[in-house]
């Protein structure tokens, strides 16, 4: 079993709203907490709304030591359309503008994160495609559970941009349906608070090669560590798991982009919520999005401010990639704040 790690906040941007959890005010417009940003017109947009979404994860969660937070960014497609702009002025021999050259570094938007709001830990990033959030959070978790770091905020954001669209949908064969959206989510962890909206444990990373397959690996090693996160949390009015299924009482499954099976066999006993289905897909940010949907499930019984039938004790949340040749599962239960 991974080490639970606690979830102190967490922000989730969607159709140009953010909301936090805790929720320490009514849901913000994307646009009114860009404009708020220092060095907002030196940004480009993927910097401009990862550094307003993780702002609001940062100021619920607020951090007693900023020295030693650390930003973890999961980088995927974000910097395209400033590789585009870059190549563009080397096109046509104009001079090269530098600050458009650095928005090409996969890093730079965890860079403006930590200087935007006085981090002054580690500053971290992977460049992993379609799955750069959700690999970024799973080193978050590993380097939290090693006593690498403390606390770290950990996310990544997309952006609507067309060309982006584009270039994803001629990737991936031109007969895609998918709507891709703009949107971020970010999550505050650590290992050294007392009361937390939520613990997050890794439950699986995989490479596959049959869709389904995530199935099979979340009941290989999914349910016993849902079990135990489950366990050891509040479960409020769910007492026993689902009658016969073997899954905690509860529990939810939220998919984190279009395309992605769904639950089958035993876990199709348990709620299903197609988080990409329903708001687009996050391209690098639908895992990290995903997961602060599951926390503010847990949490509060809604997802981007709408209640869900039942609030769920606990939720696995689901990541694949567009080749549906990695998985992603993690597991999301509810804290012991009040």
């Amino acid at each position: 079993m991974n080490e639970k790690i606690r979830v102190v906040s967490a922000s989730l941007m969607l159709n140009g709203l953010v909301r936090t959890v805790p929720a320490g005010r009514e849901a913000m417009s994307i646009g009114d907490l860009i404009q708020s940003l220092r060095h907002e017109r030196n940004m480009d947009r993927i910097c401009k709304v990862a550094c307003s979404v993780a702002g609001e994860a940062v100021k619920s969660a607020a951090i007693a030591d900023p020295d030693s937070t650390g930003v973890f960014f999961g980088s995927g497609y974000g910097t395209y359309p400033s590789n585009l702009d870059h190549f563009e002025f080397l096109r046509k021999r104009e001079p090269a503008s530098p600050a458009v050259f650095s928005w090409t570094q996969p890093n730079i938007p965890a860079a403006f994160i930590s200087i935007a709001h006085g981090l002054r830990g580690e500053i971290l990033a992977r460049a992993d495609g379609c799955m750069g959030g959700s690999k970024a959070v799973e080193s978050a978790l590993d380097f939290i559970g090693a006593g690498l770091s403390g606390t770290l905020v950990v996310g990544s954001a997309s952006t609507d941009d067309p060309r982006i669209a584009s270039a994803l949908a001629k990737a991936l064969g031109g007969g895609n349906s998918t709507f891709f959206a703009e949107g971020a989510g970010f999550l505050v962890l650590s290992s050294g608070v007392e009361r937390a909206v939520a613990v997050i444990a890794r439950a699986g990373f995989a490479r596959i090669d049959r869709a389904e397959d995530w199935v099979r690996i979340a009941n290989q090693e999914g349910l016993s560590s849902a079990e135990d996160v489950a366990g050891r949390t509040p479960r409020g009015r769910h007492g026993r798991g689902t009658a016969g299924s073997g899954l905690p009482a509860g529990m939810l499954i939220i998919t984190a982009r279009p395309g992605i099976a769904p639950p089958s066999g035993t876990l199709a006993a348990a709620a299903h919520f197609d988080f990409g289905a329903k708001f687009g897909d996050l391209m690098e940010a639908a895992g990290p999005a995903a997961l602060c949907a599951a926390v503010e499930a847990v949490s509060a019984g809604t997802i981007a401010g709408e209640s869900l039938p039942e609030r769920p004790s606990t939720a696995l949340v689901v990541d694949q990639d567009y080749l549906k040749r990695e998985i992603a599962l993690f597991l999301v239960s509810a804290g012991d704040s009040p």
